[in-house]
């Protein structure tokens, strides 16, 4: 039951939900009033740019050898995943947010956007640097939600330790 309960609570709290949860908690928590259409044409396209394109392009990624598992263990394996990535999020900032903008969904999306840029940095200079420097996806979100809320972030601490 609790490996269930383990396996249900990974999937439902992947960082890969982070920019949907985090526009969905914006409209759910906001004291400003924003109509349905605004909700609607703010959340589906974030929904699709960052999830189901994401999920898709991970697919095609695997058919085309590009990754040789889910988990993308090497430096190389997360390069294009998080350049389409990264891409994704550019589009979310620069054309759906302008639609119904929103000065705080834009410093949401632009953070994750920083953090997606400096996970794919670490990524491109691969295993020049020492296994301390290996920045998981929970961390871009982490980042992201930080600054959307306001809080002090030290850079240093987005990096996590891994023991290889």
């Amino acid at each position: 039951m609790m490996r269930l309960l383990s396996k249900f609570l990974s999937y439902l709290l992947h960082p890969l939900f982070t920019p949907t949860y985090g526009t969905v908690f914006y409209f759910l928590l906001t004291p400003k009033y924003s109509p349905l259409e605004m909700q609607a044409g703010n959340i589906l396209p974030v929904f699709i740019l960052t999830v189901i394109i994401p999920l898709g392009s991970l697919l095609i990624l695997k058919h085309l050898g590009m990754m040789r598992s889910p988990l993308l263990l090497s430096s190389e394996e997360r390069i294009y995943p998080l350049l389409i990535y990264l891409v994704l999020l550019l589009m979310v900032l620069l054309k759906v947010i302008p639609n119904h903008y929103s000065e705080e969904l834009y410093y949401f999306f632009l953070s994750l956007s920083l953090a997606t840029t400096s996970c794919l940095l670490l990524a491109i200079t691969g295993d020049g640097f020492p296994p301390v420097f290996k920045t998981p996806w929970a961390c871009r979100g982490a980042y992201g939600l930080a600054c959307w809320g306001g809080l002090p972030v030290d850079p240093g601490s987005i990096l996590v330790v891994v023991r290889p």
